[in-house]
């Protein structure tokens, strides 16, 4: 018979991947913080700490934008140089379209630069327009209308980085990380317009020193987030690499243990392979003598319900006897008549009484004795 493999053994299912807590077994699961992320469906720690640091940076950012175009006209008419307040409204308009023709280039810059370079670039020059401001605003309105356009054009393309980078770097941007983003924007909001609004009539130059301190910290919280994606961008690298390292040790385990297995192994697995083969050949050999027996047995069953036909008569039929089978119907005539003196060998030999044939109505013909024949002398 063929050799069969061992039936294999149904392994117990493993207690850290069972879902149910049955209540004989309180303590049988012990889920992680991972796969209690994945049944709440809550991200986890490192993606939730990126979206309070992506929400801080955002309101920092609004705080800046917000209390500048509001309180900037209140600014220009309450500095050394007392500009009138027609010149601090063209001031303001002058900021809001620098700040659309900064978003504008940012646009085509998106293109070409990375979400964390870009955003780099445009606090580097949203401080250095502050601090232009800082510098001339008491002294030449010219430099403070060109720091004030500066300062716009940095601020231009600053939110858009910010959403793209933490859509590109850490996760997408759902329904609920966007509310959370433009609820934690209004934050700084409030405080830098409590702050601004209390002290610019006596201090003007205090709308620039917030902007500049919101600035910084702005630089250090996006600095903390792009910090944090590079940890966790080593961190998964490390691990594939931890992961190769020991996939290609077990691959050299495995062609060691090729090597240095006994060719009796082999040998013996030829020997299975062999006869496996034997006992499927003999296996259809007893088909097949099942199959000629059941023939055999069929055969003689009908043999047997079938009427056995008489049988053949040993007597050798004459040649006139043949020639009279063959000749047609109206030819029997034209016989030759027959001799009635009998010859030595008639004498001698009694006659042999013909065998009685079954034959059809119309084949059954007269015997005839047949003529003596001359024997030469």
């Amino acid at each position: 018979p063929p050799i069969q493999p061992p039936p294999q053994q149904q392994q117990p299912q493993s207690a850290t991947t069972t879902t149910i807590i049955t209540p004989q077994q309180p303590n049988s699961v012990k889920f992680t913080s991972k796969c209690k992320d994945q049944v709440t469906g809550r991200p986890p720690y490192y993606v939730m700490f990126a979206i309070a640091l992506a929400a801080l940076c955002l309101s920092f950012y609004c705080g800046i934008e917000i209390t500048s175009m509001n309180y900037l006209a209140t600014f220009a008419v309450n500095i050394d140089l007392q500009l009138p307040k027609s010149t601090a409204a063209l001031m303001s308009s002058a900021l809001t379209i620098s700040f659309a023709v900064g978003r504008l280039f940012g646009i085509w810059i998106a293109a070409y630069m990375r979400p964390h370079k870009l955003f780099y670039l445009c606090s580097a020059v949203m401080a250095l327009g502050n601090v232009f401001i800082l510098i001339f605003a008491n002294t030449a309105e010219r430099f403070l209308w060109a720091s004030i356009c500066l300062f716009g054009i940095g601020c231009g393309p600053m939110y858009a980085s910010i959403v793209s980078f933490y859509d590109d770097k850490i996760a997408k941007v759902t329904n609920t990380v966007s509310g959370i983003f433009i609820l934690g924007s209004m934050f700084n909001v409030a405080l830098n317009t409590l702050i601004i609004g209390h002290y610019i009539i006596d201090n003007a130059l205090i709308l620039i020193v917030c902007n500049l301190i919101g600035a910084v910290l702005l630089l250090c919280l996006f600095g903390s987030l792009h910090a944090l994606t590079r940890i966790k961008k080593n961190q998964r690298k490390r691990k594939f690499k931890l992961q190769q390292l020991r996939l290609i040790d077990s691959m050299k385990v495995q062609q060691q243990a090729a090597l240095e297995a006994p060719p009796t192994s082999l040998e013996s697995i030829a020997e299975q392979q062999v006869a496996l083969l034997d006992g499927e050949k003999a296996r259809r050999g007893d088909d097949d003598d099942d199959n000629d027996a059941t023939a055999g047995q069929r055969q003689r069953e009908q043999q047997e319900q079938s009427p056995t036909p008489p049988p053949p008569s040993k007597t050798l039929a004459s040649p006139l006897d043949l020639a009279r089978r063959l000749t047609p119907p109206g030819q029997e005539d034209s016989t030759p008549p027959q001799s009635s003196t009998p010859s030595p060998s008639q004498a001698t030999t009694p006659p042999t009484p013909p065998t009685p044939t079954a034959r059809r109505p119309e084949q059954q013909q007269v015997a005839v004795s047949m003529p003596p024949l001359e024997t030469p002398s």
